[in-house]
């Protein structure tokens, strides 16, 4: 099991060496073009990747997996996007990789500041973000090394 402080360190230091956001045709990708993965598709190991996860996000499979409990009529035959059956997969995914349902936020932010944050060859934004989540998580943010991608907090 990765400690909160591993799970950031990893996703921060893959992001900043992939220098942009992982993609597909239509929108953030676990798995991208490229090679890329997202702040959680570099989580996952290639043996438990499984493509069923694509188009649900953490913050989408909580709120299915909750809602399943409250209306089950609802999702019973619902089979796209935050479907039961995708969360579910996600959900097995995310356990089998080691991590607590405690983590399930961290990973949702981390996975927000992905899809909101990155762009081609520019982490400014990002890294002010990530530095913000390392603080509300009580975490340690690593300045990068190259001088160009310290974020200027004041100038944001």
């Amino acid at each position: 099991m990765m400690t909160d402080q591993e799970i950031f360190d990893k996703v921060l230091f893959a992001m900043r060496a992939q220098r942009g956001p992982s993609r597909n045709i239509m929108s953030c990708a676990y798995r991208g073009h490229g090679g890329r993965a997202c702040a959680i598709g570099c989580l996952i190991p290639n043996k438990l990747y499984d493509p069923a996860i694509e188009c649900v996000s953490i913050g989408g499979m909580e709120t299915v997996l909750k809602e399943e409990k409250l209306h089950p009529e609802y999702y019973a035959n619902a089979d796209c996007g935050n479907s039961p059956k995708r969360a579910h997969v996600l959900e097995d995914v995310l356990l089998k990789c080691g991590f607590q349902r405690s983590q399930f936020g961290l990973l949702r932010n981390l996975q927000t500041l992905h899809d909101q944050y990155i762009q081609e060859d520019n982490l400014k934004a990002y890294e002010v973000e990530m530095y913000k989540l390392a603080d509300a998580y009580k975490l340690v943010y690593l300045i990068p090394d190259r001088a160009d991608e310290i974020p200027k907090m004041w100038d944001m």
